[in-house]
Protein backbone atom coordinates (compact mmCIF):
# COMPACT_ATOMS: atom_id res chain seq x y z
CA UNK A 1 0.00 0.00 0.00
CA UNK A 2 1.47 3.71 -0.99
CA UNK A 3 1.76 6.22 1.32
CA UNK A 4 -1.51 8.01 1.81
CA UNK A 5 -2.05 11.59 0.45
CA UNK A 6 -5.11 13.69 2.13
CA UNK A 7 -5.26 15.78 -1.11
CA UNK A 8 -6.56 12.37 -3.05
CA UNK A 9 -9.73 12.18 -0.76
CA UNK A 10 -10.73 15.69 -1.87
CA UNK A 11 -10.59 14.80 -5.31
CA UNK A 12 -12.68 11.82 -4.92
CA UNK A 13 -15.45 13.80 -2.33
CA UNK A 14 -15.24 16.07 -5.53
CA UNK A 15 -16.05 13.49 -7.89
CA UNK A 16 -18.70 12.00 -5.67
CA UNK A 17 -20.53 15.07 -5.38
CA UNK A 18 -20.25 15.74 -9.52
CA UNK A 19 -22.01 12.31 -9.87
CA UNK A 20 -24.40 13.15 -7.38
CA UNK A 21 -26.06 16.53 -8.01
CA UNK A 22 -25.11 16.92 -11.92
CA UNK A 23 -26.53 13.07 -12.85
CA UNK A 24 -29.25 12.87 -10.33
CA UNK A 25 -27.34 9.92 -8.62
CA UNK A 26 -28.12 12.08 -4.88
CA UNK A 27 -32.09 10.48 -5.33
CA UNK A 28 -33.02 7.09 -4.24
CA UNK A 29 -33.17 4.51 -6.68
CA UNK A 30 -35.42 1.56 -5.73
CA UNK A 31 -33.66 -0.91 -8.68
CA UNK A 32 -30.39 -1.77 -8.70
CA UNK A 33 -30.66 -2.92 -12.18
CA UNK A 34 -31.09 0.85 -13.26
CA UNK A 35 -29.16 2.60 -10.50
CA UNK A 36 -25.96 0.62 -12.28
CA UNK A 37 -27.11 1.95 -15.65
CA UNK A 38 -27.54 5.37 -14.23
CA UNK A 39 -23.92 5.27 -12.41
CA UNK A 40 -22.34 3.70 -16.02
CA UNK A 41 -23.85 6.44 -17.91
CA UNK A 42 -22.90 9.22 -15.73
CA UNK A 43 -18.72 8.01 -15.45
CA UNK A 44 -19.04 7.14 -18.93
CA UNK A 45 -20.24 10.92 -19.61
CA UNK A 46 -18.14 12.46 -17.25
CA UNK A 47 -15.00 10.82 -18.81
CA UNK A 48 -15.90 10.88 -22.59
CA UNK A 49 -18.19 14.30 -22.84
CA UNK A 50 -18.01 16.58 -19.83
CA UNK A 51 -14.73 18.72 -20.41
CA UNK A 52 -12.69 19.64 -17.36
CA UNK A 53 -11.14 23.10 -16.65
CA UNK A 54 -8.08 20.95 -14.67
CA UNK A 55 -7.55 19.61 -18.13
CA UNK A 56 -7.52 22.49 -20.07
CA UNK A 57 -11.21 22.40 -21.33
CA UNK A 58 -10.55 18.59 -22.44
CA UNK A 59 -12.52 15.06 -21.21
CA UNK A 60 -10.38 12.92 -19.11
CA UNK A 61 -10.38 10.08 -21.70
CA UNK A 62 -8.98 12.62 -24.23
CA UNK A 63 -6.19 14.04 -21.87
CA UNK A 64 -5.45 10.63 -20.44
CA UNK A 65 -4.87 9.12 -24.38
CA UNK A 66 -3.30 12.85 -25.71
CA UNK A 67 -1.21 13.65 -22.58
CA UNK A 68 -1.12 17.38 -23.62
CA UNK A 69 -1.96 19.25 -20.30
CA UNK A 70 -0.38 20.21 -17.79
CA UNK A 71 -0.42 18.04 -14.37
CA UNK A 72 -1.51 20.16 -11.51
CA UNK A 73 -0.08 19.65 -8.36
CA UNK A 74 -2.07 20.03 -5.33
CA UNK A 75 0.83 19.01 -2.63
CA UNK A 76 2.41 21.90 -0.44
CA UNK A 77 5.64 23.16 -1.68
CA UNK A 78 8.80 23.87 0.17
CA UNK A 79 9.68 27.25 0.93
CA UNK A 80 13.14 28.12 1.10
CA UNK A 81 14.28 30.67 3.88
CA UNK A 82 14.03 33.51 1.46
CA UNK A 83 10.62 32.66 0.50
CA UNK A 84 9.77 32.09 4.39
CA UNK A 85 11.36 35.52 5.32
CA UNK A 86 9.51 37.31 2.72
CA UNK A 87 6.39 35.45 4.21
CA UNK A 88 7.10 36.85 8.11
CA UNK A 89 7.79 40.26 6.58
CA UNK A 90 4.71 40.67 4.85
CA UNK A 91 2.87 39.33 8.20
CA UNK A 92 3.93 42.56 10.26
CA UNK A 93 2.14 46.06 9.95
CA UNK A 94 3.85 49.21 9.83
CA UNK A 95 4.28 49.32 13.18
CA UNK A 96 5.84 45.84 13.87
CA UNK A 97 2.73 44.54 15.31
CA UNK A 98 1.81 41.00 13.19
CA UNK A 99 -1.60 41.55 11.33
CA UNK A 100 -4.41 39.67 11.67
CA UNK A 101 -5.93 37.26 9.30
Amino acid sequence: MGKYAPYENAVAEGINDILKYEFGLIRIIPLIDIARKMLAHAVATYNNKRRHCSLEMQTPAFAHTHQLHKYKNYKKKQLNSEQKMDISTAALSTNGERKSY
